[in-house]
């Protein structure tokens, strides 16, 4: 979709903030300095979502694909955006029933949160939008506000909150709240504590990238973290995580912010730099948004 342009001749030529498919098979594109672009066979689309004008204040930075196929999008200072297949337009959701706003928030993660989403924003709150009740409200989880939100994820009813203080594992059904920090030379202690990405693989295993010391990783019955980064046991090309994926033959890859891609195989265990020409012309050194295509 890189070569592919639009009806208008526009084409993605800035950075990617994020990347995901959905199950009617489009692959949608956020690149906050021109907007939302979605590909389908062949076809290249875009929307503005906020106004053209409001970009260097107001512009997309997440990606929401719901179990029901709802896309929804995260902004800066515009609230949220939902996607209407009928009109093949975007309708915002700027303040619930009770007035209570997203003006002014930078919405940098959302995530499928029960009957809505989880909204991690950024230097704010961690919030919940309940979308069939139309009610904002913040998470019960004091420590992980105003903590430099960069990613939520949910996984079996608990919210994975990456942010600069650590993990912070949230279950509001029984009013808990795990908070894992640094601690480079114990196995329970993560290599960082500025968590960038969390991804879980399909057995169950949870994989953590943080912005100074590379990967870690759990099995999910414990909190014992296995470690990879430069100069360790399992040795990465940068110690600076941006993106996690995995394919179908089980592979992590691994962006980083200033060394390219890693692949790593669970298998074997071993770590290998992907080789730049396999994306032809394009510099690969800072990945910010990775999408694993099987075809």
């Amino acid at each position: 979709f890189l070569n592919a342009a639009t009806e208008d001749n526009l084409r993605i030529t800035n950075w990617i903030s994020d990347i995901c498919s959905d199950s009617s098979g489009n692959i949608w594109i956020v690149a906050p300095a021109q907007g939302v672009f979605r590909y389908r066979d062949g076809k290249l689309f875009h929307y503005y979502i906020t106004h053209r004008d409001n970009y260097n204040s107001q512009n997309p930075e997440c990606i929401c694909v719901r179990s029901n196929g709802e896309v929804w999008i995260g902004t800066n200072r515009a609230g949220l955006y939902l996607y209407d297949q009928n009109s093949d337009s975007f309708t915002q959701h700027l303040a619930d029933k009770y007035g209570r706003t997203l003006k002014h928030e930078n919405i940098f993660s959302i995530c499928e949160y029960g009957d809505g989403l989880a909204l991690a924003i950024h230097e704010g709150e961690l919030k919940k939008y309940d979308i069939r009740c139309n009610e904002l409200t913040t998470i019960h989880a004091p420590g992980v506000h105003y903590s430099v939100l960069r990613d939520v994820v949910c996984y079996d009813g608990e919210l994975w909150t990456a942010t600069q203080n650590g993990l912070f594992i949230i279950n509001e059904t029984e009013n808990r709240v795990v908070h894992i920090t640094e601690d480079p030379m114990k196995p329970y202690g993560l290599s960082d504590n500025g968590v960038s990405v969390i991804y879980r693989d399909p057995d169950g295993g949870t994989w953590i990238g943080t912005l100074f010391g590379g990967v870690n990783y759990t099995s999910g019955q414990t909190f014992f973290f296995e470690k990879y980064a430069p100069n360790g046991k399992y040795e990465l090309s940068s110690k600076r995580i941006r993106e996690l994926a995995e394919d179908k033959a089980g592979r992590i890859w691994i962006g980083t912010e200033d060394a390219g891609i890693n692949l790593l195989d669970t298998r074997s265990g071993t770590i290998k730099p992907v080789e730049k020409n396999r994306f032809h012309q394009y510099n690969c050194t800072n990945s910010l948004g990775m999408l694993v295509n099987e075809d």
